[in-house]
């Protein structure tokens, strides 16, 4: 089987999401299955990576194919809003137009969550190109957002990540939710 993950973070970023997602790739792999990881170039935490700018690049690591796609990268450790949703937004819509020109090369696509944008790149999978979705959930994002006060209880954007929440969970092919 043809495995797409999307992911966020990834190593070298050093968060417990990009060690999980490469653990999990790199069994898929062993198992057998080809693996292809999309994940924008390395920037968290901001300031530990020279920030790069271009359009894609290839690498393996553990025989795990690994695309890194153009994001926009922050610079420091507290970006704001504008910053932080410049950083979460671009890689899945990079991701989105990579998907329209690669969706043959997959027969499964899995976004791995936080952040919920990921989801971005798994709708059309899903829905245009009629792959199977698997939606990898390992928090609840936008409660620790809430949380974290980096999003207002109750507002807007509340209100529309809630929406957008239950709609990829309701258009993936599964959902795995570890909270």
């Amino acid at each position: 089987m043809k495995i797409l993950v999307i992911s966020q973070h990834f190593p070298p970023e050093k968060s417990g999401n990009a060690s999980r997602i490469f653990d999990m790739c790199s069994h898929l792999q062993k198992m057998g299955e080809y693996v292809t990881v999309l994940a924008p170039h390395p920037s968290f935490p901001p300031g530990s990576f020279k920030r790069k700018w271009s359009v894609f690049e290839s690498r393996k690591m553990n025989d795990v194919n690994i695309i890194n796609l153009l994001a926009w990268q922050p610079k420091s450790q507290d970006p704001g809003f504008v910053g932080r949703m410049a950083y979460y937004l671009s890689f899945p819509l990079h991701a989105v137009i990579w998907i329209f020109f690669n969706f043959r090369k997959f027969d499964v696509i899995i976004t791995s969550a936080p952040p919920i944008f990921t989801g971005i790149g798994g709708i059309p999978a899903k829905l245009i190109f009629k792959k199977k979705w698997v939606m990898d959930v390992r928090d609840l994002w936008i409660n620790a957002s809430i949380s974290l006060g980096f999003l207002k209880k109750g507002s807007l954007f509340e209100k529309m990540s809630r929406v957008y929440e239950q709609f990829c969970y309701s258009s993936a092919s599964f959902d795995l939710r570890y909270y």
